[in-house]
């Protein structure tokens, strides 16, 4: 019976977390998030388990890395946005400025929400988590207008710019070319969200 710690041979080993991340997540693309395991993971990263366990301890460790950096980052740039009319501008900006996982390369980049698009279960995680975030850009935005912040204008219009940016990079991971950004504010422009800082 082979040695479960013991680590592929034929390959350099993988010893940054960056590269494990993206060994894993391309293993889990090819063999479905569900159907691979840590232990996978360190075979084709060239490691043994225990080091991959030095690095992670779940698969979703793995495929949430950097979640709460992005989310802290697009609070900051919501927070420094200028309250006024011309706030639709100021969403999309916060919105291009922060919706990455730091320390993404494009690479790590596509394959994440590649991912996370192709599995329910990470997309209904992605669902639960971003309710705090969609919150705060409806006050932004009720702030902005002057309606109450229960009212159903802002609601309805942060969850709209929230995931028609979300499935922009999901169509951006599946299909596009050219940079997610690109992607992400054109689909903004299509439902009334324009750069207005763009020429």
């Amino acid at each position: 019976m082979k040695n479960n710690d013991t680590p592929r041979v034929g390959r350099p080993p993988t010893t940054s977390s960056t590269q494990i991340a993206t060994v894993a997540l391309e293993l889990f693309l090819e063999r479905g998030y569900d159907a691979t395991s840590l232990t996978d993971i360190a075979r084709r990263a060239g490691i043994a388990r225990s080091t991959l366990f030095r690095h992670v301890d779940s698969k979703g460790a793995i495929v949430w890395h950097g979640q709460e950096a992005a989310e802290a980052a697009f609070r900051e740039s919501l927070a420094t946005a200028a309250v006024g009319p011309r706030w639709r501008s100021a969403v999309t900006r916060s919105l291009i400025d922060s919706l990455r996982f730091p320390g993404d390369d494009l690479h790590a980049l596509r394959l994440r929400m590649a991912l996370i698009d192709a599995t329910p279960s990470l997309r209904a995680h992605l669902h639960v988590t971003s309710r705090p975030s969609v919150s705060l850009l409806a006050d932004f935005i009720a702030r902005c207008t002057g309606a109450p912040p229960e009212a159903l204008e802002p609601e309805i219009l942060a969850s709209t710019a929230w995931w028609v940016a979300i499935e922009a990079l999901f169509w951006w991971a599946r299909e596009g070319t050219g940079s997610p950004d690109a992607a992400v504010r054109r689909a903004l422009g299509l439902v009334g969200f324009p750069d207005d800082a763009l020429p």
